[in-house]
């Protein structure tokens, strides 16, 4: 970096469904960074903005993020737009010790070390906007919104407010990012009559919602938190509906400093159009380059305590940082669309306001009529209830010399209270324990060895994680520990587990749930705590993971664990199925609608999971020219049989599963469709081969030992060289092929209690005694795993690869398996080699 200029990350989506939006934000930065260089920089140093595209996406959000941190070496980063995206960069942040500058609304909840929120909180919203809207524009709301993680938050916030104020919920319901139909909701509005639309629908779902509305000539306002000036001119709304809408700021504030910042935004790029993003990044800039003005030197640090209290005239009026919570004190103001299709400001705070990230909505009093809502007393509150938790944490601490802000101890340690009672929590220092809750110590009495071994080790963990999961269990309990790692101290939370791991059945795997999943590796735990999360969520779940991985055991367990376990669970494999009758087996058929079609007809696997789960696994071998049937059916939410023509409307949560990467398959198959993968692709969750999970291999097998003990009356035990064995294997087959080699393993042993390597399938055997690949070896020696090809040089292995997939005629599948490692994995080493299939 040259020393007269300070790099700054800009991150916005530029293309994709929330790009209408975004890109203001965008504008708005590089407004403010001219603005801040004519004035000459920071300290003479000027600012340098470094864009990148984030294209609507949280992992492309990350990989952005990633790149401008390590190659470009920005300052700061101030981007992002949805909840999602701001949530995917948290791990670089951390792990580079970097700002996010967030100038979106926020859903509350968070209150992150690295992350600057310039935008509002609920209670900077909702707490005067809800109220307002039951006292002057009706009593009863349907909450509309993109499936996501702000608009499900938020909508929680407003379920309870209009609860509270005597109103309504006529019904809620989420679409995914991007939909363009809104045929159910139109209709269920229509038939409900509320008086108020709330929308927290955000990017292109905006846009035709609000249009298909007014050409429906629907009476009901719409109301939003979410929607400004940039989605109101793409509506161009024609003056029949009410709009209202709640910012701390709107482009028709009329006062001096604002009026200048829209004539300059409006000399640059042509529109004085502006929203309350827009100018909460405008804000964000200004933000930074006074904190640097102040700072010592641009570290992180520096910034952040040059942050704590300082106040900016924005174009809104004075705003200023919190303190403590990193959060801004803004006003609140209600706006109403006019006939120019601008806002007119209806309602505005006296001063601004504190944020209060963790938000709480007091219940009414049965014997007290009067609605009750959070103000910064109940967080006093709070504070004061656990007083002698920080008293006796800090006297613990003066043992300890550390080198932490009082700003990160508060947080860690309330986030120790706030993330359940009903976990032990233990404090960790250099070893040595600082506290124990009440549960804690108990726990530490019955279970003292193994609490003693989880703690030894803390001591050999190395380095840069900064969260992690085990599993640890005895004969009568299992527990599941979170382990979270701020600054010196790990925060260690032992959570028991509901009933003993392990102990389902085969014929008993319809009850499956995550507690039920087996395995402590690493990569394995994530996955359970995602699927945890599917499970608490309705969006579509897409499950990758080589063949024989578990993908219809997560499936089931998601299914199980989610509001719909009540409900059918449906597996359909679309490989199984012939091409022919697949239409038929997912949509039904009316009476004659082919020849031998069953008379009366017959339901489609769609409608007998109506109100459940439909699992569809091997979803990438279903025909292409099927695809396009899957994909309306997916976005109408209803479905008609073959041969008819009524609408059957359908409730059905999708899950799908492939062993193939279908991103490559687009890009270079052309055998899956792109807008089906992206309405399939909402949540995903990666299941890990077992070649990396060998260290969950001798639980698998002792769980597949106890089940054919039921099934043939004998008790086996492997021997010691016998699990070496199996721990050395590279699993293509993964743990399908395990089950089937234990299985082998316990007939061929006959009489025998020892399991002996004698018993092993054959191939096994003969893996273990392969020699590995060395960089003078020919490139016929098969390999070990793909961790032995690291260390060639970038030609060699590239004509290893080369020559592997000329061996197998170009065939993917069979080259992959021939080396041992997933078609996910070849693709990508493919693709890094530039090697053409």
């Amino acid at each position: 970096m040259k020393k007269q200029e300070l790099k700054v990350g800009i991150l916005f989506s530029l293309t994709g469904t929330t790009s209408i939006t975004e890109i203001g934000q965008y504008q708005a930065c590089l407004l403010a960074i001219r603005h801040i260089n004519d004035r000459g920089g920071i300290n003479g140093k000027m600012l340098i903005p470094i864009v990148e595209d984030a294209g609507s996406d949280p992992e492309i959000t990350y990989q952005k993020a990633e790149k401008m941190v390590i190659r470009d070496q920005v300052t700061a980063i101030i981007g992002c737009y949805t909840a999602a995206c701001r949530k995917s960069v948290i791990p670089i942040l951390e792990k580079h010790n970097i700002l996010l500058f967030y100038p979106t609304i926020n859903e509350g909840g968070e209150q992150h070390p690295n992350i600057f929120y310039s935008n509002s909180t609920p209670n900077q919203q909702l707490i005067d906007f809800i109220p307002w809207l039951l006292h002057n524009v009706g009593t009863s709301f349907y909450l509309l919104g993109s499936d996501y993680i702000y608009p499900r938050e938020i909508n929680k916030i407003i379920r309870r407010l209009v609860q509270e104020n005597g109103g309504s919920i006529y019904g809620e319901h989420y679409v995914p990012l991007g939909s363009q139909y809104f045929h159910k909701q139109l209709n269920e509005i229509r038939s409900t009559n509320p008086d108020i639309i709330f929308s927290t629908l955000v990017g292109d779902s905006t846009i035709n919602y609000y249009q298909q509305h007014e050409e429906l000539g629907l009476p009901q306002a719409i109301a939003s938190n979410v929607t400004g000036e940039t989605e109101i001119e793409a509506i161009n709304p024609n003056g029949k509906i009410d709009y209202y809408s709640c910012f701390s700021y709107f482009n028709s504030i009329d006062t001096a400093q604002n009026r200048k910042f829209l004539m300059e935004f409006k000399r640059l790029y042509g529109t004085d159009t502006v929203s309350s993003v827009m100018e909460s990044a405008y804000n964000s800039v200004f933000l930074l380059a006074e904190a640097l003005k102040k700072s010592s030197s641009p570290k992180t640090e520096s910034i952040r305590q040059a942050l704590a209290g300082l106040s900016f005239e924005a174009p809104q009026g004075k705003i200023m940082v919190d303190h403590i919570n990193q959060h801004v004190w803004l006003n609140s103001r209600i706006g109403k669309v006019n006939a120019a299709g601008q806002f007119t400001i209806i309602w505005e705070s006296d001063q601004i306001i504190s944020p209060i990230p963790f938000l709480e909505i007091e219940s009414s009093s049965r014997n007290n009529q009067e609605n009750m809502v959070l103000t910064g007393e109940n967080l006093e509150n709070k504070i004061i209830l656990h007083l002698p938790f920080f008293s006796e944490l800090n006297e613990n601490l003066k043992r300890h010399p550390i080198l932490i802000s009082y700003f990160d101890l508060i947080t860690d340690a309330f986030e120790g209270l706030t993330n359940g009672q009903q976990d032990s929590l233990l404090i960790i220092k250099n070893g040595e324990i600082c506290y124990l809750n009440q549960n804690a110590l108990m726990l530490k009495k019955r279970k003292a060895k193994l609490v003693e071994s989880v703690l030894q080790e803390l001591t050999f963990e190395i380095g840069n994680k900064t969260e992690w999961i085990l599993r640890r269990d005895d004969k009568e309990e299992s527990f599941e520990i979170n382990i979270k790692r701020k600054n010196s101290l790990y925060f260690v939370y032992f959570k028991s587990l509901p009933r003993p791991l392990h102990r389902y059945s085969f014929n008993k795997r319809s009850n499956i749930t995550t507690y039920d999943l087996i395995g402590s590796n690493e990569l394995f735990l994530k996955s359970v705590q995602l699927a945890r999360t599917a499970a608490n969520i309705q969006a579509n779940t897409l499950l990758l993971g080589e063949s024989g991985t578990g993908k219809e055991l997560f499936a089931r367990a998601i299914h199980n664990e989610s509001p719909r376990k009540h409900k059918p669970f449906i597996a359909v494999n679309c490989a199984a199925i012939p091409k022919e009758l697949i239409n038929s087996e997912l949509f039904g058929y009316v009476d004659g609608a082919f020849t031998g079609a069953k008379k009366g007809g017959s339901p489609g696997k769609f409608e007998i999971a109506n109100g459940g789960t439909l699992f569809l696994d091997e979803i990438g071998d279903m025909p292409i020219e099927l695809q396009s049937s899957l994909l309306r059916t997916l976005q109408e939410k209803e479905v008609v049989r073959i041969g008819g023509h009524q609408s059957i409307p359908l409730d059905v949560r999708i899950i799908a599963a492939t062993n193939k990467n279908l991103s490559q398959e687009i890009a270079f198959n052309g055998s899956f469709r792109s807008d089906l993968f992206y309405r399939l692709n909402v949540f995903t969750i990666e299941l890990a081969p077992l070649r990396l999970r060998i260290d969950d291999i001798s639980a698998l097998c002792s769980y597949y030992l106890y089940e054919f003990k039921g099934l043939t009356g004998q008790e086996k035990v492997l021997s010691k060289e016998t699990l070496s064995i199996l721990k050395q294997y590279n699993w293509p087959g993964n743990i399908r092929e395990l089950c089937n080699a234990i299985e082998r393993a316990s007939y061929l042993s006959g009489p025998s209690v020892i399991i002996l390597p004698e018993h092993l399938p054959q191939e096994i055997i003969e893996y273990s005694k392969r020699p590995v690949l060395n960089q003078n070896d020919s490139f016929n020696l098969s390999i070990k795993s793909i961790h032995d090809i690291k260390e060639i040089n970038y030609e060699t292995e590239r004509d290893f690869y080369l020559n592997a997939l000329m061996n197998n005629r170009g065939n993917i599948s069979k080259t992959a398996k021939e080396l041992g490692i997933s078609r996910t994995t070849l693709y990508k080493k493919l693709k890094d080699y530039q090697i053409q299939t």
